[in-house]
Parts: C-alpha cells; sequence; structure tokens
C-alpha cells in the first residue's frame, strides 16, 4: 500500500509541551478547523497539537481521509490513509523528541474511525496514551487486522450526538461497547446536537485530556 506524504500543521509557541494530540479532522472539512479546538480542550499547553490534511482534496480548503464504499469505507483509499497518518505520527515524533506512547489521538467522524482504527490495529509501534472519538465508529474492513490486547486499559472517549443523521448514534454506542468489552476504560458521553460538537462535549473532553495527563482517566461506562 502506498505511503502520501502528507501536510501536517503543528501549533506552536504554546508553553513547553511534553506530549503530542494527533488531531484528525473529518470529511470535506480542514486541519486548520481542528486545530483551533486542540487549545481549548488543553489550555494548559500540555500537548503539542499536531493536525495532518487528509489526502483526497475538495477545492482549495477543504480534504477528506478515503472513499465510501457501499458498507462503509473504501478499503484502498482508507488502508492508504491510515499507513500514512502512521509515518506522518512516526515523523513527527522523531524530528520534535515525543514518545508515540505518549501521544493522544483524537478524530472527527471520518477521522474517529482512523484514530480508533490506528490504536488497535496489529502493530509493532507502541500504542496511544489514549484516543478521543467524535462522532464516529469502528470500521471493519478487509485488511485491517485489531489486536485487542491493545484495548487493555487504554483510556477512550467516546462523544456523540443524539440527532446525528450523518453518523448515527448507534455506530458511537457499539465502537464504545465494543472496546469497552475488551478491557479499555471507556468514557461514554452523549449530547443534544448533531454531527458536531459543542460548548458542553469540548469541556467534557477537557477534563478527560486533564484526567488522562494526571494518569487518572475518567471512566463512563455504556452500562
Amino acid at each position: 500500500m502506498a505511503v502520501i506524504s502528507l501536510k501536517v500543521h503543528v501549533v506552536d509557541g504554546r508553553g513547553t509541551p511534553d506530549r503530542v494530540l494527533f488531531q484528525m479532522h473529518g470529511f470535506y472539512s480542514g486541519q486548520l478547523q481542528i486545530s483551533t479546538l486542540g487549545p481549548i480542550i488543553d489550555p494548559s499547553a500540555h500537548y503539542l497539537v499536531v493536525s495532518p490534511r487528509g489526502p483526497l482534496k475538495v477545492g482549495d480548503e477543504d480534504a477528506y481521509w478515503y472513499d465510501r464504499g457501499g458498507e462503509g469505507p473504501e478499503g484502498q483509499t482508507f488502508l492508504t490513509a491510515l499507513d500514512s497518518l502512521d509515518a506522518a505520527l512516526e515523523e513527527v515524533c522523531e524530528e520534535r523528541g515525543f514518545r508515540r506512547e505518549d501521544t493522544i489521538f483524537l478524530g472527527f467522524s471520518q477521522g474517529a474511525s482512523l484514530a480508533l482504527a490506528l490504536s488497535l490495529r496489529d502493530s509493532d509501534r507502541p500504542r496511544p496514551a489514549g484516543v478521543i472519538a467524535w462522532s464516529g465508529f469502528l470500521p471493519q474492513i478487509d485488511g485491517i487486522s485489531y489486536d485487542w490486547d491493545r484495548a487493555a486499559g487504554l483510556p477512550v472517549l467516546v462523544q456523540h450526538g443524539t440527532k446525528d443523521f450523518m453518523m448515527p448514534l448507534a455506530q458511537g454506542e457499539k465502537a464504545a461497547l465494543e472496546m469497552q468489552e475488551h478491557g479499555a476504560t471507556v468514557s461514554f458521553h452523549t449530547y443534544e446536537m448533531g454531527h458536531d460538537v459543542s460548548v458542553e462535549s469540548l469541556g467534557d473532553a477537557r477534563a478527560w485530556l486533564d484526567a488522562v495527563y494526571k494518569g487518572t482517566p475518567l471512566s463512563t461506562p455504556l452500562r
């Protein structure tokens, strides 16, 4: 599978971060939009905010990660995006002197599916310190093998809108439950909103991220 060099935006000049917040935007969205959310959920600047841009472009500013097939992601473009993100993260950590295992993966919509897949897929690279999945799902496609041992004890925040008609709430619930059943420390929250983030959801993400940084991850199980 070909690896594409991704355009990566880094939010510099915020204190002296010692970890990485690796953010993946959604479908037809720009990396700069999601970059603005990093400082909101990390006001103490513990994390270097890193936002790669999807390889598939729409106009001058918007982009996306993979094409959609009949019942989910189209396999080839999804795997290309996944491998390219993996390589981009390795490059950032090496160039900036960060450890991959101190990275938080954050994704919205398409980005959330990639964040979850990247954290769980069978790999000899360290798993992240935690995962934030906004309005996403856990993809099941040919070519991805999940190592569920990687889920044990992994802090995971799943947030979803109850009025999300682009990505039904059931998808977020399914992903959270599957992670929980494999031992992840899951914090699951729903909000009265659509395919979006809100002031309330960002506040909860801020509290979760701060708790993970302090080594006391929050847990709000589904059931």
